[in-house]
């Protein structure tokens, strides 16, 4: 009998512990979803058989955590033409898809370029922006978020201004823009 007895609370304690594993389990689960802080990222080249955005120079990906989600999304180009700085409002299309935004060349073939994406999240007041550098050839070259540590940052004006001259400087190999 006390064998018996003995097996039924260790099975109940197996059991207790189970559960709690698994409630644990799904509260970390949920916590994953709802939790954590907002990211940028940039795709290029973007997929030619979505409709709302085919043609686009790059996609931008907004998430939370791992979460695609949306916010509000804005571009600059940044740029250098014939010796002259250049600053340009671009207009940012919304996707089919959560959190995809698609942004086509709104600046032309001439100079050298970085747009500058921001995304806010109002919900906890970042904002964040990637810096899209633009190849010769027009196509992406370099995307970098400012960050510290692994919150994104907006980059500053000097920063932006630094990239773009140096690459000015810098002798054109590729298409002749």
């Amino acid at each position: 009998m006390t064998m018996t007895r003995s097996l039924a609370m260790r099975a109940a304690m197996l059991a207790t512990l189970g559960g709690t594993a698994l409630m644990l389990s799904a509260a970390t689960r949920s916590s994953t979803a709802t939790f954590g802080g907002p990211w940028i990222s940039v795709e290029a080249p973007g997929n030619p058989y979505d409709n709302t955005t085919r043609g686009a120079a790059f996609y931008v990906h907004t998430y939370r955590h791992t979460i695609p989600m949306d916010m509000a999304v804005t571009a600059t180009a940044e740029g250098i033409v014939d010796g002259q700085r250049k600053s340009l409002p671009l207009v940012v299309a919304k996707s089919t898809q959560a959190g995809t935004y698609a942004v086509r060349n709104q600046w032309g073939s001439k100079g050298v370029w970085t747009v500058v994406v921001g995304a806010t999240m109002k919900e906890m007041a970042v904002n964040m922006q990637a810096l899209v550098e633009i190849d010769a050839d027009g196509e992406v070259g370099r995307v970098t978020v400012p960050h510290t540590g692994m919150v994104p940052r907006v980059a500053t004006a000097a920063e932006i201004d630094r990239g773009l001259r140096d690459r000015a400087r810098a002798p054109l190999t590729v298409g002749g823009r």
